[in-house]
């Protein structure tokens, strides 16, 4: 008997986490500007219990090289619960985050990080896996969604090289 009541409330768990990562991905997607040309089409969403916040990169836009999506998200999170503690809040980016993100990722001591697409060129987490602590959980999702994104920036990069 209790062993059905687990499998269904698991059942019903998983269908939940489905439906929030459809819903962060739907927000990530839909936060990329494809007409801004200058900024790499990267989006982050910062996520504690029902309140969330999506950004996109807009360091050539906006002339600030911090600029990054995963930095911006990361501070509206700190302005609107006014503590720099982020340790109860999970990070999802659509490509791996630099150097400079990973700093501001361990000063607000966000202990979960989720990215869909590698960076190969300035990626920090995949290259240095034994850097961290064991209080940040990384993974890399891989999924429909990884696919998309791994080709909206091939066909980003592409189109700033012709």
């Amino acid at each position: 008997m209790y062993k059905i009541i687990l499998i269904i409330i698991y059942n019903k768990f998983i269908r939940y986490l489905k439906v929030m990562m459809n819903k962060i991905e739907e927000k990530l997607l839909k936060n990329i500007d494809i007409k801004n040309q200058n900024d790499i089409p990267v989006a982050a969403a910062i996520i504690q219990e029902k309140t969330i916040f999506v950004s996109q990169n807009t360091q050539y836009k906006n002339k600030k090289i911090n600029d990054h999506a995963e930095i911006i998200v990361i501070n509206n999170m700190i302005a609107f619960l006014n503590t720099f503690n982020l340790s109860k809040c999970k990070l999802y980016i659509t490509m791996e985050p630099c150097l400079m993100c990973v700093g501001a990722i361990l000063n607000s001591k966000i202990r979960e990080v989720y990215y869909y697409v590698e960076n190969q060129k300035t990626g920090f987490l995949s290259n240095n896996p034994n850097f961290f602590s064991k209080n940040l959980k990384i993974k890399k999702i891989n999924n429909d969604f990884s696919i998309q994104i791994k080709k909206l920036l091939k066909n980003y990069f592409s189109s700033i090289r012709k």
